[in-house]
């Protein structure tokens, strides 16, 4: 990537004020003085020794000195002339031990003498062929020449970091937004915990606009969890977000250009727009470096300050991803064309010798390989190959652009380094999550057991009393299998059901539930040394991959090593709702088992529960009856419906206190009859299952919306890469 180095006089300028044409108009003009110093440097002079450096000329050289002098007296006003002097007897002094005489003995001409001055133009012969033996000027139009070439570089120049900067910025208003969202959920969280706040109205009409018209439907139609059109489609506000940030990026890469007829640096004006727009999406890819990073971390601060769950930030990385590749490639292809136009094939052969063009290219490349290799095909059929060549190609990624900018000393290696920190800073989090975890070895010894009628692992993670980490009803943790060669690279997330307790031997009837009732700050069970032994509970519906190895390991062993990372994920306040509706499917129930303590147990403001489960497998639904739901089943503020294709075999001490629904929930029907029953007060729907059933969540919400004159508040409870 090659830059013109101005001359000399662009070091001695410490700062640059705007460009401008109108020399004279301000204290210090940064492009009148390189003007001068551009014109004149070509010129060499009689009491100079040729072959030395131009700078010691315009050090040493009084023919040079007068020159510059009467240049920046003429074109740029006495102002400029003086702050000028004055740095260029600091460098002078600096690399040549040389102090400048004082303007005074060099200036010293009258306005006829200067009018008689040599006037010089590009066309002369300048340089060792031509010394002058006098002082000599820039005519008018070589000097205009020149203040138009630097200005038009400079203003696109200053225009490609202020774009930069300002991808930067959008999105740390979009984090600003949604951390004030959040803190007003906690208003509204606090509003609703204390009666007497409630005199006070809240303005829920227009939150209720703001939830059915932006905050939850889908962007098109009906999908939103469901692929559309072979693409995931998040919800109609992070589209907007992610739409105006291709907007922008569009944009930036449009404006911002000072075009010339006359240009000093390139023939024509095709020249600068591809020289010009080849650095703008150059800069400005590199600018989302640290957000690309950023967005794809699970220890990511701007999700701790928003709230927003992994899957709308995973949406962020993605589409950032996208358009920083596509300015890649418009750099990379702009700066070839560039190379052709100036010496055709043979120039860009000797660029592509160049370490740091090679680096450039490989970039490209890599950046290129890791969108179609990041499909969710891939990542479905094999997730271990997609995450060895997603970290892989990301650590090669922020190798190759270092030595890409390596020719600016240093100026660029900030957009290396920070994404580099915030991946050390997740790594070393995980250890910490894990380390909080079990403080007093490196995992825990896991048992496991797999149902083939119910066709799920039931996976037991002892919980030491001395354990920093606990979980909270709706959160998740990453497990590791240690045990296992092939998996210790692997982490994958899982939703606690349970926390259980146990006297002895693990035994359904023993066991008691630990997730509850909570204080609704997310603060959960407390364990006590010599106290009954606790284990976190996980229901895992095996597929391929490692869940498939899971089950093998179920078969196998029953007990192998885990390690286990968290918790991830918000606790929401349903207790603080009037009425609570759980829409699951298969084992989506984790979620609404992990919430009934809390909502069925002691807590004075119990509201009213309403759990929807549509299940396939009766000796699945028996044993989360069984095993999980305890004393939940007697709360009279909770309902319990399943949904099943046939009637499901339930054990008798069931049948009485759970409902059986044939077909698919209703649920848009299901969510308009707790909105019409809960009337003026809370409703908290929250779906978890299969990606239609989110859909038809989310639909019946937004429908719900229309004509609910109570709150109405959506969960999505998933995990989504």
């Amino acid at each position: 990537m090659k830059t013109f180095r101005p001359g000399l006089l662009v070091g001695l300028v410490v700062f640059a004020a705007r460009p401008s044409c109108c020399a004279a108009d301000e204290p210090f003009n940064r492009t009148c003085v390189e003007s001068c110093q551009n014109a004149l440097e070509p010129v060499i002079f009689t009491d100079f020794v040729s072959h030395r450096a131009p700078e010691e000329q315009a050090c040493k050289s009084t023919l040079s000195l007068t020159s510059t002098c009467l240049c920046l007296d003429l074109y740029c006003g006495a102002p400029t002339r003086d702050l000028a002097w004055q740095r260029l007897n600091g460098t002078c002094v600096g690399l040549f031990n040389t102090s400048l005489p004082a303007i005074s003995h060099l200036a010293n001409y009258t306005r006829e003498q200067i009018s008689h001055l040599p006037r010089i133009q590009r066309r002369h012969v300048l340089g060792p062929q031509q010394p002058w033996d006098k002082p000599v000027l820039p005519a008018p139009h070589y000097f205009s020449v020149w203040l138009q070439t630097l200005d038009g570089w400079r203003y696109s120049n200053l225009h490609h970091f202020l774009y930069g900067a300002a991808v930067v910025i959008f999105w740390v208003l979009v984090v600003a937004v949604g951390f004030l969202h959040r803190v007003y959920l906690v208003v509204c969280r606090m509003y609703y915990s204390y009666p007497a706040l409630q005199l006070i109205p809240l303005p829920l009409g227009r939150a209720s606009w703001l939830k059915r018209r932006l905050l939850l439907p889908a962007t098109f139609g009906y999908r939103c969890a469901q692929r559309a059109w072979g693409c995931s489609v998040p919800p109609r506000l992070q589209s907007m977000t992610i739409l105006l940030f291709v907007v922008i990026n569009t944009v930036y890469t449009i404006i911002g250009y000072r075009f010339t007829r006359e240009n000093y640096y390139f023939d024509n004006v095709l020249d600068q727009a591809l020289r010009y727009v080849s650095d703008r999406t150059g800069i400005i890819s590199f600018a989302n470096f640290p957000l690309l990073w950023l967005f794809g971390m699970r220890n990511n601060f701007a999700l701790w300050l928003t709230g927003w769950d992994f899957g709308t930030y995973n949406s962020f990385h993605r589409w950032t991803a996208r358009i920083a590749t596509v300015q890649a490639i418009l750099h990379s292809v702009g700066y070839t064309i560039i190379l052709l136009r100036q010496g055709g094939w043979h120039d860009l052969y000797t660029e592509y010798l160049e370490p740091y063009w090679q680096a450039g290219v490989l970039a490209t490349i890599v950046m290129s390989l890791i969108i179609p290799l990041s499909k969710p095909s891939l990542r479905r059929y094999s997730y271990e190959a997609f995450l060895v060549i997603h970290i892989g190609f990301s650590a090669l990624l922020l190798l190759f652009m270092l030595g890409h900018v390596s020719i600016f000393e240093g100026q660029w290696n900030g957009f290396v380094r920070v994404p580099t920190y915030i991946w050390i800073f997740d790594r070393v989090m995980r250890t910490v999550r894990a380390a909080a975890f079990h403080p007093l070895s490196w995992g825990s010894q896991a048992h496991a057991s797999y149902f083939p009628t119910a066709d799920i692992v039931q996976l037991r993670v002892p919980v030491e009393w001395y354990s920093l980490r606990r979980p909270s009803p709706g959160t998740f943790f990453y497990l590791t299998v240690l045990s296992d060669v092939k998996s210790r690279v692997q982490s994958h997330p899982f939703t606690v059901a349970a926390v259980m307790t146990t006297k002895g031997p693990v035994d359904a009837g023993e066991r008691t539930a630990l997730l509850g009732p909570t204080n609704g700050s997310g603060q959960d069970f407390r364990m006590k040394p010599g106290g009954p032994s606790a284990s976190i509970h996980f229901l895992i519906r095996p597929y391929n991959g490692f869940t498939a190895q899971l089950r093998e390991l179920a078969q196998e062993t029953k007990s192998f090593k885990v390690l286990v990372e968290g918790p991830y994920g918000t606790n929401h306040p349903l207790q603080t709702y009037n009425q609570v509706v759980f829409i699951v499917g298969g084992t989506g129930i984790v979620t609404a088992i992990s919430y009934l303590p809390c909502l069925t147990g002691g807590s004075k403001r119990k509201p009213i529960v309403g759990l929807h489960w549509a299940v396939r497998e009766p000796a699945f639904a028996n044993m989360v009856l069984e095993q999980y739901f305890g004393d939940a089943l007697q709360s009279d503020n909770l309902s319990v419906t399943l949904h099943a294709s046939r009637c499901l075999d339930l054990q008798p001490s069931f049948s009485t206190r759970v409902s059986q629904l044939m077909g698919r929930p209703s649920t848009s029907a299901i969510i308009a009859a707790a909105a019409a029953a809960t009337r003026r007060g809370r409703l908290a729907v929250v779906a978890c299952g299969p990606e239609a059933m989110l859909d038809d969540a989310r639909l019946g919400v937004v429908r719900a919306l229309e004509t609910a004159t109570g709150a109405i508040d959506y969960f999505q409870d998933s995990f989504a890469w």
